[in-house]
Parts: C-alpha cells; sequence; structure tokens
C-alpha cells in the first residue's frame, strides 16, 4: 500500500517507533493510512461548517489511521480587491 513508503522495512523502524510513542498499536501501523486534508477554520465564516464534514469523512474512514490537516486556501470571500 501507498503508505508503506513511510512505516514498512527495517530502515522504518525509527518512524514506526514514533508512531508507537503516539498511541498507535502495531496493528493500526499496519493498516493504510488516510489523511483527510480539511480547509475548516473558525476565521472564515464560509468555512466553519467543513469542521463537521472533515469528521463525518474521518468517521466514515473505519479501515484506516485518522489524521487531520488543516489547510488555509484561497476562496472567493478572501477575493483582494
Amino acid at each position: 500500500m501507498r503508505s508503506d513508503i513511510m512505516k514498512a522495512g527495517e530502515e522504518r523502524a525509527p518512524h514506526r517507533s514514533l508512531m508507537r510513542a503516539t498511541g498507535l498499536s502495531a496493528e493500526d501501523i499496519k493498516k493504510p493510512f488516510i489523511a483527510v486534508c480539511n480547509s475548516y477554520t473558525n476565521i472564515v465564516p464560509g468555512h466553519c461548517h467543513l469542521q463537521a464534514v472533515g469528521k463525518l469523512v474521518c468517521d466514515a474512514l473505519l479501515a484506516g489511521s485518522r489524521d487531520n490537516i488543516t489547510v488555509i486556501c484561497a476562496s472567493p470571500e478572501n477575493k483582494v480587491s
């Protein structure tokens, strides 16, 4: 699987030890890692609902480990005149 690039093989033992230190089990590490990128922020009113959308998507991905990465993106509300 694609996420094995960061967790499989002897050379990735340090990576796995850091993952274990964050609370992942050996079984968790064997599962695919799926990151859900979400542009939720409480600063832009049009993005406030995205926290709930991101949680819904993460809950639907029960087969993999969860990780949320917040990204900032331009939107029509942020347009500079």
